[in-house]
């Protein structure tokens, strides 16, 4: 479930534009919200997530722009990355379960894990299909970013397992462009427009209320279809 997403999203490349794929992946928050009950017992999600997920995705749809689709590839293409963001939710949701059971000196085994089964995975893939050559000054910028980068943000990530509901962890693929986006404002100064504005405005209240607002627990015998030991 780590390494479908990335798959999904590589073969939908060709046919999906990156900003269509990277609000089309602010649906996470809303997929987390409606598994967190059934697949995290031991989880907490907020009693308005919904609502604060769902606005975090009008948002994003007002302020990233959407190519809707207009043949049958670019429609699976459209439907794989819709797929893929309920992939990382549910991954999310049976990692903090997952988690919550586990010792605190287990957290860095288990990223190890995870990341490792992703890794054979796509390495699997890329062998099969793309028969990549490796040059060695682009393999070391590569090694040099995922040791400066991806490892703290993947111990980070897994840290907080232990620490955050599923549904209020999905908001990252929220934040993430809207951060990048507030970054780049005072540099390039762009003109924003009143339907960005409120889109962006939209993305940080809903998010910030999924992370910060009240919180209920989860019933464990809420719904005869919830996962159990």
């Amino acid at each position: 479930m780590f390494a479908a997403p990335a798959l999904l999203v590589h073969l939908s490349e060709k046919w999906l534009p990156d900003l269509t794929s990277v609000a089309l992946f602010s649906l996470t928050p809303v997929f987390a919200v409606v598994f967190e009950p059934f697949f995290a017992d031991a989880a907490a999600r907020h009693r308005t997530g919904l609502f604060a997920a769902l606005c975090s995705v009008t948002g994003t749809l007002l302020f990233v722009p959407v190519e809707m689709p207009h043949s049958l590839v670019q429609g699976l293409a459209f439907a794989a990355v819709v797929f893929a963001a309920a992939c990382v939710a549910a991954a999310n949701c049976l990692a903090v379960r997952t988690a919550l059971c586990l010792e605190a000196q287990s957290i860095a085994p288990m990223a190890a894990i995870a990341s490792g089964c992703a890794v054979m995975v796509l390495a699997l893939f890329s062998g099969l299909l793309e028969h990549p050559v490796l040059a060695l000054p682009a393999l070391a910028s590569e090694i040099a970013w995922s040791a400066l980068f991806d490892l703290p943000a993947l111990l980070l990530l897994f840290w907080l397992l232990r620490r955050m509901p599923a549904a209020p962890m999905t908001t990252r693929f929220v934040l993430t462009p809207l951060f990048a986006s507030l970054i780049v404002i005072p540099f390039l100064q762009p003109r924003i427009s009143l339907r960005a504005a409120i889109g962006m405005l939209l993305m940080a209240a809903g998010s910030g209320w999924m992370i910060y607002g009240p919180q209920a627990s989860v019933e464990t015998d809420a719904s005869p279809l919830k996962l159990r030991d």
